[in-house]
C-alpha cells in the first residue's frame, strides 16, 4: 500500500520563500575603523605608522577582499586590466642581444607592428605571406644591436608613440652568406615597460607576449620551436631571463630567414590590483586588522559580495586613511 506524506500548504510555501531569499540574498556591508590615537580630519581617518588599524565589518557579507590603497593594492583598480593613457609617463621595450660566431652585423632585425592581426599557426604558407607583407615599423636602428661577437648589449626603445595600439613585435634573423658561419643570436630578458605618473611599473615579458617561431625556409608545415641548427629555440622564453635563441650554422648549410612574432597585445595591458581575502562564506569574521608602515594617504576599500550559482550581489566601501 503506497503511503503519501502530505506538506501543509503554509510550510510548503514558508520552504519556499527561504530558498528564494538564499537565491536572493542581497548584500549589505559597512565598515569603521579605529586605532590608537587616531582622529578624524575631513573624513580622513589620520594615524600614526606602525600601529594596528582595526577594521570592524557591519552586515550579512558572505566574501570581504580588502584593499590597502598601497601599489599595487589599489580598491579602484581591482578590475583595471589597462593602465589609462593620461596616467602613463613612459612605456618601453627592452632586452638584451648577444651574437656569437661568423659575420654578425645585420643578420638580426627587430620590427614593430600597430596592424598585424597575428599569426593563424595553422597554415604555415599563410603565416608566411602575412608576415612578410605586413608594413612593419623597423626599430632596429633604435636597439643598439651588437655587432661583435659574445659581446652583449642592452636595447631600450620607446613605445610611448603606440600605447593606444596593440602591438605586435618581431625578430628578424636572415643570412646572405653561408660562405662562414651564419651567427648564434641571443635574446634575453625582453619586456615591455609601463611606469605611471606615481610611479608604478607593470611588465609584460616575452612569455607574456606570447611568441612563436616561423622558419619561411622550410619545407613542413610546422611551427617548431624547440632548437636546433638554425631553429628559434624558445624552451626556455618562461625562465627568469626568457631567454629566446637561434643556434649557429655551419659553413655551406642553408642560409636561414627565421620569424619571432608576438601576439598582439595592448603595451598597456596590467594585471588588475591585487585584495586580500579576510572572509569566505566558510568563516565568521567581524573584524580584521592592518598595519601601515610607511606614511603617505592611503584609500582603504573593501568589496564585499554574496553569491551562488544563481545570483550574485556585490558592494564595496571605501575610506581615506592619512598615515602619519
Amino acid at each position: 500500500m503506497k503511503k503519501y506524506i502530505i506538506f501543509p500548504l503554509a510550510l510548503l510555501l514558508i520552504t519556499l520563500g527561504s530558498c528564494t531569499d538564499e537565491l536572493n540574498n542581497q548584500v549589505v556591508f559597512s565598515f569603521t575603523a579605529v586605532g590608537e590615537n587616531t582622529s578624524i580630519n575631513d573624513d580622513t581617518l589620520v594615524v600614526n605608522k606602525s600601529v594596528p588599524v582595526i577594521f570592524s565589518f557591519e552586515g550579512n557579507a558572505e566574501n570581504i577582499t580588502f584593499y590597502s590603497g598601497e601599489l599595487g593594492h589599489e580598491y579602484d583598480k581591482r578590475g583595471l586590466t589597462q593602465t589609462p593613457v593620461s596616467d602613463i609617463d613612459s612605456c618601453y621595450l627592452s632586452f638584451t642581444n648577444k651574437p656569437q660566431f661568423g659575420t654578425i652585423p645585420g643578420t638580426l632585425k627587430v620590427y614593430l607592428s600597430t596592424a598585424y592581426p597575428g599569426m593563424n599557426l595553422a597554415n604555415k604558407k599563410t603565416d608566411s605571406l602575412s608576415v612578410i607583407n605586413e608594413n612593419w615599423i623597423n626599430l632596429s636602428d633604435s636597439c643598439n644591436i651588437s655587432a661583435t661577437s659574445n659581446v652583449m648589449s642592452l636595447s631600450k626603445v620607446s613605445l610611448k608613440s603606440y600605447v593606444n595600439s596593440k602591438i605586435t613585435l618581431a625578430f628578424r634573423y636572415k643570412t646572405v652568406d653561408n660562405t662562414a658561419i651564419q651567427p648564434t643570436w641571443q635574446i634575453g630578458n625582453l619586456k615591455i615597460v609601463v611606469r605611471n605618473k606615481k610611479g608604478a611599473i607593470t611588465t609584460m615579458s616575452a612569455n607574456d607576449l606570447g611568441f612563436s617561431a616561423l622558419d619561411l625556409l622550410a619545407t613542413e608545415n610546422s611551427y617548431s620551436s624547440a632548437g636546433g641548427t638554425g631553429i628559434w629555440d624558445l624552451t626556455n622564453v618562461a625562465a627568469t631571463s626568457s631567454v629566446m635563441k637561434i643556434v649557429f650554422s655551419g659553413a655551406g648549410q642553408a642560409l636561414n630567414d627565421d620569424w619571432l612574432v608576438s601576439t598582439p597585445k595592448i603595451a598597456t595591458s596590467r594585471i588588475p590590483d591585487k585584495g586580500i581575502a579576510v572572509k569566505s562564506i566558510a568563516t565568521t569574521v567581524t573584524t580584521y586588522q592592518y598595519t601601515f608602515n610607511t606614511p603617505g594617504i592611503y584609500k582603504v576599500g573593501f568589496h564585499a559580495v554574496n553569491h551562488n550559482f544563481k545570483y550574485s550581489s556585490e558592494t564595496g566601501q571605501t575610506q581615506i586613511i592619512k598615515v602619519k
